[in-house]
C-alpha cells in the first residue's frame, strides 16, 4: 500500500459522526480530525502530495486549515509553498490560492 495515500486517509477521515459534526462549528474545518497536533512538514508534503492525486477541494482546504493551525511561520518553506501553489494551479482553486497566499503572508512565511 501506498505509505501517503493511507496517512491522506487517516487524517481526512473524521473520528465523529456527521450528525456530531454538524452541531459544532460549521466554519471549523478540523472538528472530528484525529491529528490534535502538528505533523511534521515531511508529513505535510505527503498530504499534499496526496490532494494533488485526488484532487478533493474540501481535503485541501482541511490540510491548508491545519498547517495554519499548527505549523510556526519558519516552518513554512518553499516546498510548502510550491506544492500548495501547484495544487491549487492544477485543480483550479484560484480563490482558495489567494486567500491561502494571504495567510502565509500575513503569517510570516
Amino acid at each position: 500500500p501506498n505509505v501517503h495515500m493511507m496517512l491522506y486517509r487517516m487524517f481526512c477521515m473524521p473520528k465523529t459522526t456527521e450528525k456530531l459534526r454538524k452541531e459544532a462549528d460549521s466554519n471549523d474545518l478540523l472538528v472530528g480530525n484525529i491529528f490534535n497536533n502538528h505533523l511534521s512538514i515531511t508529513g505535510y508534503k505527503s498530504l499534499l502530495h496526496s490532494v494533488l492525486l485526488t484532487g478533493k477541494k474540501k481535503h485541501f482546504k482541511k490540510i491548508l486549515a491545519h498547517m495554519m493551525k499548527h505549523l510556526q511561520a519558519e516552518q513554512i518553506n518553499d516546498d510548502v509553498v510550491q506544492k500548495t501553489i501547484e495544487i491549487a494551479v492544477c485543480h483550479e482553486f484560484p480563490i482558495l490560492l489567494g486567500k491561502t497566499m494571504h495567510q502565509f503572508m500575513s503569517k510570516g512565511a
